[in-house]
């Protein structure tokens, strides 16, 4: 009998061995070794995950100072790179996501479609506007992955894999990540509670995720806060299929509503009811599962992160409406749910202490004195304000075309024009001031006009409560004034301190009558030498969006630098920078520097 070679390792074998003298497999009677055994189980891979999400509400850390928690914020987006890069997960969470060919499959999400396997019926009541989409600023346009195709709720693979795309962290706690408008849910809280309490199997697969008790959904629901993502966002989206959830990496659009929890982490999609969580980092190529929308670019997106646990006792959102407006979350709030208020410059200044309005002013000598009043524009309409004293009091005008008349926008298309504007600077105040409002014979637009006068802040010996007089003119004669509350008629009133305001209204209407009333003007203070120091910083004030004014838009697909947006929405006055801009320029969903 000849001994042919080793089946396992092909090397010759000596006639009548048992065993091949190289790889020791066993030989058999016909002279040939047993084939070789099926090879060992593949030892999973290590790999890296993004942030973990933050515990359920109870067992984080109480909620800090608002100071303190921008400094942590701050601090922490330094070290989500080495966390990222640290933290490893298990076989059952790199599982999560599916890889096809070596390649991770990431689902892409229209911010409207249902989506497979949803948890609840919609709950989506977004309203707002859908979000421009920006690039950084003085970047040239770019093509991008776009669609024609209507998105699918069953989708298949339409791209090859493509290398791993670095996906940008974004700190939960910036100011303007996310969007939204005022006093709008954008979900029904209530609603997705009920679809949960109603099928029980869903409820304990939900709970499960979020890692609570089933009977704690409807409180801990309660305690998420609405928002519209204002970015291209990945995230674990977790679909109910057989019973349980199954999670996979998900690319959500600019434009979906989602809730989030007190550290700013998206923890549940509204048009579905999903349950979200952190996503998974992935180390091979990725693999889009489903038709990209317009405009969709996989360098622009984000994921939101809380590195060091940081809780959110009040947003900074994007009103898509215009302007920007506070959001306290439930917890925050004096009513035990979401509330909108207004932004202080004080508050933007410890966000942006670099801003040039948030530098100490030089103290310097101002001596109060009077002057004579200057001619006052007057025409159709003229609302004018008189007080006696140094203090800086504004007025502003919201016109029927939803178009705002400030010291941050002297004029409107209707024709409205600001044409004197008193003590903005302490060196130059006086004690006599006045601010003037007007439209010009036959341009003023029929409607309601909203005034603002506003206590902006103390200079000199002008501190304290002051009390102003708000003269409204039509074709030259008095008219009456309205409170926005309560219907209540005033034309004198006392602004308390810095911030305080008062809302009026006119409406304009060719067949209302005009009832006349003699204009009261204050007695003008006598000229006074005394000598005061400014304050090292103006005291901040409130910033009011204009109602209904339309936002700098791009159309569908397109985008729009942040310079260009930012430079259209609140182009800074002459004399100063306008605090809003600021805010847009440090817009957290484009600049390339993580907050």
């Amino acid at each position: 009998m000849t001994a042919g070679p080793c089946t396992r390792c092909g090397a010759p074998l000596t006639p009548g061995v048992k065993f091949c003298e190289r790889c020791g497999a066993p030989v058999s009677e016909s002279g040939a070794s047993a084939p070789p055994p099926p090879p060992p189980p593949v030892a999973p891979v290590a790999t890296q995950v993004f942030p973990t999400a933050p515990p359920p509400p109870g067992a984080g850390p109480s909620a800090p100072n608002k100071k303190r928690n921008l400094l942590i914020a701050v601090a922490g987006a330094a070290v989500i790179a080495l966390i990222a890069g640290l933290v490893l997960i298990s076989r059952d969470d790199k599982e999560s996501a599916e890889t096809v060919g070596g390649a991770a499959e990431i689902f892409l999400e229209p911010a409207t479609a249902v989506g497979d396997d949803p948890f609840t019926a919609t709950v989506d009541t977004n309203s707002a506007p859908a979000p421009v989409r920006l690039r950084p600023p003085h970047t040239p346009p770019q093509t991008t992955a776009t669609s024609t195709t209507t998105p699918q709720t069953t989708v298949a693979p339409t791209t090859t894999a493509v290398p791993t795309q670095t996906v940008r962290s974004v700190s939960a706690t910036a100011p303007g990540l996310y969007g939204g408008t005022r006093n709008n849910a954008a979900c029904d809280q209530e609603l997705m509670i009920s679809y949960l309490t109603d099928n029980p199997a869903k409820a304990a697969a939900w709970a499960g995720v979020q890692g609570i008790a089933t009977t704690d959904i409807p409180t801990f629901i309660r305690s998420l806060t609405p928002m519209v993502l204002r970015a291209d966002t990945r995230v674990t989206n977790y679909g109910f299929r057989n019973g349980v959830a199954n999670p996979k990496q998900t690319i959500l659009q600019m434009g979906t509503a989602v809730l989030v929890d007190e550290y700013g982490i998206p923890r549940a999609r509204c048009f579905c009811g999903n349950p979200l969580a952190p996503p998974v980092a992935q180390t091979t190529g990725t693999r889009w599962v489903g038709d990209p929308w317009p405009g969709f670019d996989p360098t622009t997106v984000i994921i939101v992160v809380n590195v060091s646990m940081v809780v959110i006792t009040e947003f900074v959102v994007v009103d898509l409406n215009g302007g920007y407006f506070a959001r306290l979350p439930p917890k925050s709030s004096p009513t035990g749910t979401f509330s909108d208020g207004e932004i202080f410059v004080d508050s933007l200044c410890d966000l942006f202490p670099e801003a040039p309005e948030c530098q100490p002013t030089v103290e310097t000598t101002i001596v109060e004195t009077t002057i004579p009043e200057p001619e006052l524009g007057t025409g159709d309409i003229q609302f004018t304000l008189r007080w006696s004293s140094t203090a800086d009091l504004d007025l502003a005008v919201l016109d029927p075309n939803g178009e705002e008349i400030s010291y941050s926008n002297r004029s409107s298309s209707s024709g409205g024009q600001l044409d004197v504007d008193s003590n903005a600077d302490c060196s130059t105040a006086v004690t006599n001031p006045v601010e003037n409002i007007f439209w010009a014979a036959g341009q003023s637009p029929d409607g309601t006009y909203q005034i603002a006068v506003t206590y902006y802040g103390e200079c000199g010996s002008g501190t304290g409560p002051q009390t102003y007089t708000l003269t409204a003119l039509v074709d030259g004669v008095p008219v009456e004034l309205e409170s926005v509350v309560a219907g209540l008629r005033q034309t004198t009133g006392t602004l308390n301190s810095p911030g305080d305001r008062h809302m009026l209204s006119y409406a304009k209407d060719p067949s209302r009558p005009i009832v006349t009333e003699a204009p009261t003007v204050p007695p003008t203070a006598a000229p006074t030498a005394t000598p005061a120091t400014t304050p090292t910083s103006r005291v901040p004030v409130t910033t009011v969006a204009p109602v209904g004014a339309t936002p700098t838009t791009a159309q569908p697909g397109e985008t729009i630098s942040l310079d260009e947006y930012c430079a259209a929405k609140y182009p800074p006055p002459d004399d100063f920078t306008n605090m809003m801009w600021v805010l847009c320029m440090h817009d957290p969903t484009v600049n390339s520097v993580d907050p």
